[in-house]
């Protein structure tokens, strides 16, 4: 419960925090040459199974999508690079409602019900699609 009462007072210095990373985090990632090494491995279920798992791509995609390539992002892993952009969009409104002293749990319940329910149906067509569908960008 303290917990909870901590985060809720400083809950505007959170949500702030978490901006400044997220572009530090962005600015640090495309400092380094990713091409120099190797930090995508090949897929297990793929190399093993001949299927393709719902993160193939995956890393990839964050890749591609941090570094501004947005179409390759969502040809890698359209499941994923969805999740990017609505976390992003997810976070935008949280913090606006937290600076607007709105109600904002009942919009995080009300969201992440509503994500949780299209990250899901995502995944699976995702999944049966790139297995059925021949899928190049692999």
């Amino acid at each position: 419960m303290k917990i909870l009462k901590f985060i809720d007072k400083h809950i505007k210095m959170l949500a702030i925090f978490i901006w400044i990373a997220g572009f530090l985090f962005i600015g640090l990632y495309n400092l380094f040459d990713w091409n120099l090494c190797t930090l995508f491995p090949p897929c297990e279920w793929l190399t093993n199974y001949g299927f393709i798992c719902p993160a193939c791509g995956g890393c990839r995609s964050l890749h591609s999508f941090i570094t501004g390539d947005f179409i390759n992002a969502f040809k890698y892993n359209i499941t994923f690079t969805a999740t990017y952009i609505m976390l992003i969009i997810f976070w935008g409104i949280f913090t606006f409602k937290i600076f607007k002293k709105q109600d904002y749990q009942k919009f995080t319940i009300k969201y992440l019900t509503v994500f949780g329910i299209i990250f899901i149906v995502l995944i699976i067509l995702n999944t049966l699609l790139r297995n059925i569908l021949p899928y190049p960008h692999l």
